[in-house]
C-alpha cells in the first residue's frame, strides 16, 4: 500500500490524474489499483537511488526528498519539497516498467532492471537497454536503472552532474 513520503512520492490519485491528462497513457486505466501502487513504489525506489543535488532535510526520512540545497544564484540554503517534475518522473517510470513487463516475461524484465541485457528483439519490435554510449550520442540522458527516457528528461536539474572546484565550499553544479 502506498504511503506518500514513506515509500512513494506519488499517491494513486495523483498518478491517475497525471495519466488522465497524458496522451498515450490509456494502458494505465486498464490496470488494477494494486498493480499501479506496486509500480509507483518500485519506480520511487529506483529513482530514489539517484545522486540528487543537496542532502536530505532530515537524515532519518525514508526518501531523498524533501532536501536542502545550496542555490549559488542567491547564495543561500533552500528547502526543496517534492518537485512536481520528480512526481511526474515517478509516474513515467512506473508506466514504462508496466508496459515493458506486459510485453516481456518477468525474467526478461528483471534482467533488464539489472542491466544484464543490452538489447532485446521480439518480432518486429526491439529495445536497447543499458547502453549509455548510444544514449549519450543521441543527446539523451541515461541514468542507471531508469527505463523511461521521459522520466530521465524530467529528472534533469535534480541530479548531480559535477562540482564547482574553484569554490572552497563544494557546491553542486546543475
Amino acid at each position: 500500500m502506498i504511503e506518500v513520503n514513506v515509500n512513494s512520492y506519488v499517491s494513486l490519485d495523483e498518478a491517475n490524474t497525471y495519466f488522465s491528462e497524458r496522451l498515450g497513457a490509456d494502458y494505465w486505466s486498464t490496470l488494477d489499483d494494486e498493480q499501479k501502487e506496486k509500480a509507483l513504489i518500485t519506480a520511487t525506489k529506483k529513482i530514489d537511488r539517484l545522486p540528487f543535488i543537496g542532502c536530505k532535510q532530515n537524515p532519518a526520512q525514508p526518501l531523498q526528498f524533501p532536501r536542502f540545497y545550496y542555490n549559488s544564484c542567491c547564495c543561500n540554503l533552500q528547502i526543496a519539497d517534492i518537485p512536481q517534475q520528480l512526481k511526474d518522473a515517478v509516474c513515467e517510470e512506473a508506466l514504462t516498467e508496466l508496459q515493458y513487463l506486459e510485453a516481456n516475461s518477468e525474467d526478461v524484465f528483471n534482467n533488464a532492471q539489472t542491466g544484464s541485457y543490452q538489447s532485446l528483439k521480439l518480432g518486429d519490435a526491439s529495445i536497447t537497454y543499458g547502453s549509455s554510449n548510444s544514449a549519450n550520442q543521441a543527446g539523451q540522458t541515461n541514468y542507471k536503472g531508469i527505463m523511461s527516457q521521459n522520466a530521465a528528461d524530467l529528472l534533469q536539474g535534480l541530479i548531480k552532474v559535477g562540482f564547482n572546484m574553484a569554490s572552497p565550499i563544494f557546491t553542486e553544479v546543475y
